[in-house]
């Protein structure tokens, strides 16, 4: 179960305007209202690094929260996202999320500032802003890997030793080490995966 609840009141982006706590809080509140009844057997619930984590009702929660950052996953069009946009998910599922602040994203290494702002205006060091609808998509990359970790574990296990990831010669030498009943479910799920360019 995937709940991305309002951000507007709780944005750190918003610094001089009055903000509405309350009725955030109770759209939140009947957001993660079901979440808690139907205890599914994963979720996550996504809102950009603010006040949101800081909110009485959310204390529970705490324990599963996991910061990332955008710049780290890529686009619908594999390209990575060129803002960083710190975003705080909370989930059960039992995965690294990288973070630009603790790595920080091929961009930022190499200049030193991302190249785009998570706000709709240039921001002072000239990073361009970006349109509404644009700051509200969540990266493809991100899902798909809460989902795989929750669901397809043995694959976040190996994703690094993919065939064509390593030498020919190790990956031989990768495979002879995998159990032929393990062989059969890897290949079942590639052929899905294949059938599916978002899915990896």
């Amino acid at each position: 179960m995937w709940l991305s609840v309002p951000c507007p009141e709780y944005s750190s982006a918003k610094s001089s305007a009055p903000r509405d706590l309350a009725s955030a809080d109770a759209i939140s509140k009947a957001a993660i209202g079901p979440l808690l009844r139907l205890r599914p057997a994963a979720f996550a619930i996504e809102n950009p690094a603010g006040l949101f984590r800081h909110r009485e009702f959310v204390k529970p929660l705490l324990k599963f929260l996991k910061p990332t950052s955008y710049c780290h996953f890529l686009q619908e069009n594999n390209e990575p996202f060129l803002y960083s946009k710190p975003t705080d998910i909370f989930s059960n599922v039992n995965c690294y999320l990288p973070h630009c602040r603790l790595v920080p994203c091929k961009h930022k290494a190499t200049h030193d500032r991302h190249a785009e702002t998570a706000q709709r205006g240039t921001s002072s060091n000239g990073a361009l802003g970006n349109a509404l609808e644009n700051l509200h998509r969540i990266p493809h990359g991100l899902i798909q890997k809460l989902f795989k970790s929750a669901f397809f574990p043995e694959l976040c296990a190996i994703e690094n030793y993919l065939p064509g990831d390593v030498p020919a010669r190790e990956t031989r030498q990768l495979q002879k080490l995998v159990p032929p009943a393990f062989k059969l479910k890897w290949t079942s799920i590639r052929r899905c995966a294949d059938k599916s360019p978002d899915f990896g």
